[in-house]
């Protein structure tokens, strides 16, 4: 009777086993295909919207070690152009009246439209497109104003496993890869936008990284300085109280709630695409 019993109890685990590892299974199955299903709107997206882009985002692979950044920082050098995308915001517009810009960080896969929502929730979980997905959009604050009239503007998104998004911008951890990648470009239907980038390094989801305003003039340029003195890497960018930063902000992982943000100074390119 006993050993019916411990039979019986076996078998009830083992099904108990089986049903928890065919839910996690599933639930791993739907997550990759979601994800999947994400990429594949953002392609397509890419395709329709940018009209011209030497370079596509992703097959170039990011320079990896010290020769490969002294390579591309005499070649940034030598350039007197940088290129960027040529976007038709009216076929983004089409798709999404909340697009306020695209977002574009050289020889990575970050090339994106950037929306700007009703609250800060709603792009968490949602594309562009306006379909639900763990991927998420790239979003700008939505009580930062669109004319960059405040101190700092904060754009968001997701660190993805995949690598997509944001996942890009705690590779600023390792100088060698700032170096490679020292300028962003945020692109608009009226003006176009460089982000000289200055610093990067792991915060708290509530530290003074993501004020809007800084305060008074002394108070800019103490937040300013307390930017450079966290700073991962050493960046050879003059900031003054005057100037605009664009922060870039995702998850981290090394505690709990950690952020990784990235700083950069706001300059409007005035002819083509150097200034």
């Amino acid at each position: 009777m006993r050993s019916t019993i411990f039979r019986w109890a076996a078998i009830i685990m083992a099904i108990i086993s089986f049903g928890i590892a065919a839910y996690f299974a599933g639930k791993i199955y739907y997550t990759e295909q979601e994800y999947a299903e994400g990429d594949a709107v953002y392609e397509e997206i890419l395709e329709q919207a940018v009209v011209a882009m030497p370079e596509v985002p992703g097959e170039n692979p990011e320079p990896e070690g010290e020769a490969e950044s002294q390579i591309a920082q005499e070649a940034q050098k030598e350039e007197t152009d940088s290129i960027v995308p040529e976007i038709d915001f009216a076929a983004l517009e089409a798709v999404n009246e909340d697009v306020v810009g695209w977002l574009y960080l050289p020889d990575t896969v970050i090339s994106y439209p950037v929306v700007q929502g009703e609250d800060n929730s709603y792009y968490l979980k949602h594309l562009v497109d306006g379909s639900y997905n763990a991927n998420g959009s790239l979003f700008v604050d939505y009580h930062n104003k669109m004319d960059f009239s405040d101190d700092n503007t904060l754009i968001y998104g997701h660190h993805m496993d995949s690598g997509k998004m944001f996942a890009t911008l705690v590779k600023y951890k390792n100088q060698e890869f700032y170096d490679a990648h020292p300028v962003a470009y945020f692109l608009t239907e009226e003006k176009d936008y460089k982000v000289e980038i200055f610093s990067g390094y792991v915060t708290t989801h509530d530290s003074d990284s993501y004020l809007l305003m800084a305060g008074s003039r002394e108070q800019t340029i103490e937040w300013m300085k307390e930017m450079f003195h966290n700073a991962d890497f050493f960046a050879d960018v003059t900031i003054t109280p005057e100037d605009h930063i664009v922060t870039f902000s995702t998850c981290d992982y090394e505690f709990h709630d950690a952020r990784y943000v990235v700083h950069g100074r706001l300059v409007e390119i005035t002819e083509g695409v150097s200034e």
